[in-house]
């Protein structure tokens, strides 16, 4: 095995995949929201842009920078590459949406740090044990 064959790569890392949504009652809808694989390039990149972005206006402390839940929490709008809704995808309405429907940012986050949807195919070959390569 190389290190490339643990690398991570794939359209479905820059792209997203769809998260589908619930209206306020809990029943599925069809609007749906394009989230980002948390360690994808694109998510590191944005988030990397809107943290520095906050230290330079002075808004981002050393203290904020100790918590990466938090720091998570605070830049999760990041992880949303597109969605079907009318209004535009920009920081402003994404995080609109979160503060009026945080359960939705819980899900977002929730779902972009999960690697089997995003490669179906890695949890194939995994078992419970560990094996050893035949020498």
């Amino acid at each position: 095995m190389k290190i490339a064959d643990l690398m991570l790569d794939g359209k479905k890392l820059d792209e997203g995949v769809r998260l589908f949504l619930e209206d306020r009652n809990g029943n599925p809808v069809d609007e749906w929201i394009s989230v980002l694989y948390i360690h994808s390039d694109t998510a590191q990149a944005r988030m990397s842009d809107a943290m520095r972005i906050d230290a330079e206006a002075g808004t981002l402390t050393a203290e904020h920078l100790k918590n990466e839940r938090d720091l998570l929490r605070r830049y999760s709008w990041v992880l949303v590459s597109d969605w079907s809704l009318d209004d535009e995808v920009n920081e402003t309405n994404v995080k609109a949406l979160f503060t009026n429907a945080p359960d939705i940012r819980t899900r977002i986050v929730h779902y972009s740090e999960q690697k089997r949807l995003f490669f179906p195919d890695a949890n194939k070959s995994s078992s419970a044990g560990r094996k050893r390569k035949s020498s």
